[in-house]
């Protein structure tokens, strides 16, 4: 099966954005975010973050902030990273993809796939 793997951000568009997400579009007409396990440094990192956030918004840190060991993220440093992280999303997945094209505003790229 052909897929198309689109990758977005919001860096240079809203403040402090810096990561980048990914959806995996299969010909069928599915749709994958495509996710990976925080590390323990993201999980602190992240918590950090989202505390200084509800204190500036106002909200309530112990509601919408605080995440945890085992919890899954589309939030990727880089192009890269996403790209590296596909294969083992697909066969965690069980996704039958065997022809997969890259693509963000700036280039597309081809890539045969093993299942």
């Amino acid at each position: 099966m052909k897929a198309e793997l689109i990758i977005d951000t919001w860096r240079g568009l809203s403040i402090c954005a810096r990561h980048f997400y990914g959806e995996l579009h299969l010909e069928d007409g599915t749709t994958f975010e495509i996710e990976r396990s925080l590390t323990s440094q993201e999980i602190r990192t992240f918590n950090q973050h989202e505390k200084q956030n509800c204190e500036i918004l106002g909200l309530s840190y112990d509601k919408f902030g605080q995440y945890r060991k085992g919890d899954v993220s589309g939030r990727f440093d880089s192009f890269e990273d996403i790209v590296a992280a596909l294969p083992d999303f697909v066969k965690k997945n069980n996704i039958d993809v065997d022809e997969i094209w890259y693509s963000n505003e700036n280039n597309v790229l081809w890539r045969q796939t093993e299942n």
